[in-house]
């Protein structure tokens, strides 16, 4: 099977939540395959958090879901590049077998547009939104790039122990918060997990974003090589 992507602009990104028009982007990149696959079973990523067995089971289930009920989980899925780079054969495998018959989007339009000195709008349209960050303490200096009315903290290493917690916490701003509401979630491969859970309950008045690693470079933290090449 192939798996062809959609690929537009950060534009195009930019431009929807400016309009409030409401989408989630869920990112599936070389952690998280390497998770659904059981690739690096006891093993931890490039952060720290480990490829707990469990977390493979939920990630197979995201996308069993996504992929059983496409009107109830319609929110956007987004491949990366890398990830097909080392998994590719694998991940065609398992959609297959899976019966996939998902759109997938390319999952580093953000970060590509970071590297390309053009990420400004979409920090001016989220500072212009009720913002909540789901992310490492480090992202708590954000603000002062990115002014945002809520933090949810997630362990630095190994958030998906506290998976129930993030998912409660963020409930319980979004019961309170304006709306519509952007939800920057930071929180590594359990992101999709967290995604797919929510979605239910906030798809009607809120935007989900896996941002990943996108912001760490902006509180100075450089956790990705491409960082390094940054001018901030």
């Amino acid at each position: 099977m192939t798996l062809a992507r959609v690929s537009h602009p950060v534009d195009f990104y930019v431009e929807r939540l400016c309009r409030d028009e409401l989408f989630s982007f869920s990112r599936w990149g070389d952690g998280e395959w390497a998770a659904l696959l059981t690739k690096r079973p006891g093993k931890v990523n490039c952060d720290g958090h480990r490829y707990f067995a469990e977390l493979s089971e939920d990630l197979r289930a995201v996308l069993a879901e996504r992929i059983r009920q496409p009107e109830q989980y319609d929110y956007w899925v987004a491949m990366q590049d890398l990830a097909l780079r080392v998994y590719g054969g694998d991940i065609r495998r398992w959609l297959e077998q899976a019966g996939s018959g998902l759109e997938w989007r390319c999952a580093d339009v953000f970060h590509r547009a970071s590297l390309s000195g053009q990420l400004q709008p979409l920090l001016d349209a989220m500072a212009a939104k009720p913002l909540l960050i789901v992310g490492p303490p480090h992202l708590r200096a954000l603000r002062e790039r990115l002014p945002y009315r809520h933090f949810v903290e997630v362990p630095a290493k190994n958030c998906y122990t506290d998976l129930a917690r993030i998912i409660r916490e963020v409930k319980a701003v979004h019961a309170l918060a304006e709306k519509p509401l952007v939800v920057s979630l930071s929180a590594s491969m359990p992101a999709e997990v967290i995604i797919h859970r929510l979605y239910p309950y906030l798809k009607a008045d809120s935007f989900l974003l896996d941002f990943g690693s996108l912001w760490d470079p902006y509180v100075g933290v450089r956790s990705r090589k491409y960082h390094e090449s940054l001018q901030l």
